[in-house]
């Protein structure tokens, strides 16, 4: 993996629960980290279901391996959440593809 094709800052966060003072539960998130990545593919499909218009992009990162990247997790990049459908290992832990998808309801 060439460093020169990292050119995109994103961040691997996770939803988590936190309780407040008064015991309540919070919904929060947790960075888990800030790195680059490279953007391979990006596309945006449209489909009509019975709850309405969606619009669904797909997009593919290419991170350098980390073992604690999982499908839970949610990528961040440019402001804008994409949930991992699937991680796809390349080479022998050399890098991780993560597979997302944005939904958009309207």
């Amino acid at each position: 993996m060439r460093a020169g094709r990292l050119t995109h800052p994103i961040t691997i966060w996770r939803r988590s629960e936190e309780l407040d003072e008064y015991r309540t539960p919070i919904e929060g998130c947790t960075n888990i980290v800030m790195t680059r990545a490279e953007v391979v593919q990006c596309s945006a499909q449209d489909f009509i279901n019975s709850a309405g218009h969606t619009a669904e992009q797909s997009i593919v990162f290419r991170i350098r391996y980390r073992s604690d990247v999982r499908t839970e997790n949610v990528v961040r990049c440019n402001g804008i959440d994409h949930e991992i459908m699937e991680i796809k290992e390349i080479g022998r832990r050399k890098a991780l593809e993560l597979r997302c998808v944005t939904r958009d309801f309207g």
